[in-house]
């Protein structure tokens, strides 16, 4: 084969491995809202961060703007892109780039490590894992950063130039204000893979100072954020030990379905060998896996205040298990090629399938919430209570935060909100937190007791639940609210004092 011909092939795989990830993220736009347990937050995060800049806003003076932050670069573009759509559309775009760019991250790095390229269209069904489920924006948004900082190190160990020194030493500063725990995982992975590559102390050196460069920053913002936050200083580590960790497919894969989860897990495993891939004798390769399942099996499940670490990092098991496949040479017989093809494309189309069913049906199902938004004034404050957290079309609680796209797209507030937190760019000021922005209240909504909770702080109260909850929550503070509207497991309720008429006579 000439020089010019494997170019061409090169060139192919790669549109190939772009354009099956673009049409793997094109569910996402069957939902008017993305799904994801924390996406409302982020988007709140967002509409906070426009309203402080307007003078009208009747609840800057609560907030104080936390530039200091690494969830920094996802916010800046979707904030940008708010200035041109909604903020609803802003985010999928960013979900949707973001996820598509990890299968062609993958492939870039398999590229530099000599490898197939195509081996990384089996990356794609983990786009939907554990942190998508959870809404983890600013964590998808760095992990195809991290991705492309390792291939970045692959081919700086190959060849060497000042212009890579300061390429790298960008990526890895701006890894850090993507996310900081993927700067982390990524800042160890990358210096246990030139361990193995490289001994000589000067030549390991040149290697690595590009990281460096970014510990003043994460070193500076540690100690300010130690400094300034009790809650992450009083944090403990959660470990949550258990067998079931011994099992992270369904974190991997994003489905609580363990025979379509280990059809996939099969197929990842056994389609690159009908291709003819073997294994790969360079202990390199296998740094990243092994870091990977260290980092699943014994790491926390929550510290400094960040819950769900683990479980986060499971879905790139698969693409560090692709890197230590190597391409079959030139002469290898492959007897069966053209069916381990038909088996990728079956695993993508499958799941993709089963991906636009779920997307579609999430928007179906969360339709009501719509509805009962359109009967909420603009501006206003609500206290947010879900009884009922969970979705059929999902293994996590993606209603957890939902009523927070009234905050994103009705210039209100919304509570509990992230603001209380240390990490988001828009930071409840210390002595502004309410009862229910306490952390644990969002799950707990029965603590609510109409003084405790300073129910004469909001105008809405909007609720899921199976039943009308009025008289169970409000009980003898009946009186002070109305329902205004129900749809389905949806249940709006306003203050009486700002939206009632007339006499209480104790009905739903």
């Amino acid at each position: 084969m000439t020089e010019h011909t494997l170019s061409n092939t090169e060139d192919k795989v790669s549109w190939l491995v772009w354009v099956v990830s673009l049409v793997a993220v094109l569910p996402l736009f069957l939902a008017h809202y993305p799904l994801g347990v924390d996406i409302p937050q982020h988007a709140g995060q967002i509409a906070l961060f426009r309203e402080m800049q307007n003078p009208a806003f009747i609840y800057s003076s609560l907030f104080k703007i936390h530039l200091m932050t690494p969830y920094l670069l996802g916010y800046i573009i979707i904030y940008v892109l708010s200035m041109l759509m909604s903020i609803a559309l802003a985010i999928k775009l960013v979900l949707a780039g973001s996820m598509m760019a990890l299968p062609i991250a993958t492939g870039r790095l398999l590229k530099a490590l000599g490898s197939c390229e195509a081996y990384a269209l089996l990356a794609i069904p983990v786009i939907y894992g554990f942190s998508f489920n959870w809404g983890f924006l600013n964590f998808l948004v760095a992990m195809p950063v991290g991705l492309a900082f390792l291939a970045s190190m692959v081919r700086r160990t190959q060849s060497y130039t000042w212009c890579d020194d300061l390429k790298m030493a960008l990526l890895i500063n701006a890894l850090f204000f993507c996310h900081a725990l993927v700067w982390a995982f990524f800042f160890g992975i990358t210096v246990l893979y030139v361990l193995c590559r490289e001994r000589r102390p000067y030549h390991l050196f040149k290697l690595i100072w590009p990281l460096l460069t970014s510990l003043p920053v994460v070193i500076g913002w540690f100690y300010h954020t130690m400094s300034n936050s009790h809650s992450a200083m009083a944090s403990m580590p959660n470990y949550a030990m258990g067998l079931w960790r011994l099992n992270p497919l369904p974190l991997v894969f994003g489905s609580g379905n363990m025979m379509f989860n280990l059809g996939l897990a099969l197929g990842i495993l056994v389609l690159p060998r009908l291709m003819g891939a073997r294994h790969s004798k360079e202990p390199a390769r296998y740094m990243p896996l092994l870091a990977s399942i260290i980092v699943v099996e014994f790491f926390p499940h929550a510290i400094f205040g960040i819950a769900f670490i683990y479980e986060r990092f499971a879905p790139v098991l698969i693409p560090f298990y692709l890197l230590t496949l190597e391409a079959p040479q030139a002469n290898d017989p492959v007897q069966y090629r053209g069916i381990a093809w038909l088996g990728v494309a079956g695993i993508i189309l499958l799941f993709v399938s089963n991906e636009a069913v779920m997307m579609n049906g999430f928007n179906s199902e969360s339709a009501g919430f719509e509805r009962i938004m359109q009967q909420m004034d603009n501006g206003k404050r609500v206290l947010m209570l879900m009884f009922m957290r969970g979705s059929d079309y999902s293994p996590a609680p993606v209603y957890l935060h939902f009523p927070l796209w009234y905050q994103a797209e009705k210039q209100g507030l919304v509570e509990f909100n992230a603001a209380s937190e240390y990490t988001p760019w828009v930071q409840f000021k210390s002595n502004m937190l309410a009862p229910a922005d306490v952390q644990g209240f969002e799950w707990n909504p029965q603590l609510f007791d109409w003084n405790r909770t300073q129910a004469n702080l909001y105008d809405y109260f909007v609720i899921r639940a199976p039943i009308a909850p009025g008289q169970y929550i409000f009980k003898s503070h009946l009186c002070q609210v109305q329902m205004i509207a129900n749809v389905g497991n949806w249940w709006l309720y306003g203050k009486r004092s700002v939206f009632g008429s007339g006499a209480c006579k104790f009905r739903q």
